[in-house]
């Protein structure tokens, strides 16, 4: 079990995300940072990262009625978390546990989201993302049943860490009301923060006020 952990809610489409994920980072200084992906993902991603050119031309083939600046802004930018995360433990001692399962047991998900985001003009993608930072209620019923069998694998994967954990996930994992992750954890020493609190004033000072108590 984690001395503590810190919940960290971002969103994919965050403009100022890995600036502000990699302050974030730096304040806390976690021991093990848990990311919201499994293996499998963590391999795809790599092969995303690889190539982001490649990348570019595949998705402006595809959809056609893509923006290209939009696709270019979503290539180098859209898997953030996992590169800040990544860039954090390279430069530190700490280390990157993947501790979601996005392969096993489902029967229902939702469709991949990367066409409406891609067709979407650079500025309306931006206010998106900060939109995301404010939502708290789940629109579509079927989702919750698809969060709460990821959150079961979260759960058990981040109670077999130790030291201080930092979990890095979907704003909803830490915020949304249906009983999210974070909810789960009552019982432990832990505080959870929206990234997009980076930058604003005296962002520094209120993250070190709510720290859990063994952190």
């Amino acid at each position: 079990m984690p001395d503590s952990i810190v919940f960290v809610g971002t969103t994919h489409v965050d403009r100022r995300g890995p600036q502000r994920l990699s302050s974030m980072l730096g304040l806390l200084q976690p021991d093990i940072i848990a990311i919201e992906i499994d293996t499998k993902r963590a391999q795809y991603l790599d092969r995303w990262l690889a190539d982001p050119p490649a990348r570019v031309s595949a998705f402006l083939k595809k959809y056609p009625h893509s923006y290209p600046e939009t696709v270019a802004w979503i290539v180098k930018n859209y898997v953030y978390e996992y590169r800040e995360s990544g860039d954090y433990c390279a430069q530190s001692d700490a280390h990157i546990a993947y501790v979601d399962d996005e392969v096993k047991g489902r029967s229902w998900r939702p469709s991949s989201k990367i066409e409406s985001l891609i067709t979407r003009p650079l500025p309306g993608l931006w206010a998106l993302g900060n939109m995301l930072y404010h939502k708290k209620n789940i629109s579509d019923e079927r989702i919750i049943p698809w969060l709460q069998a990821r959150d079961d694998n979260m759960e058990r994967n981040i109670r077999a860490l130790s030291g201080r954990v930092c979990f890095v996930g979907g704003h909803g994992h830490v915020f949304a009301e249906y009983g999210n992750l974070y909810d789960r954890f009552a019982d432990s020493d832990v505080a959870r923060y929206s990234l997009n609190m980076v930058g604003s004033p005296n962002w520094m000072k209120r993250v070190e006020r709510a720290l859990p108590i063994r952190w």
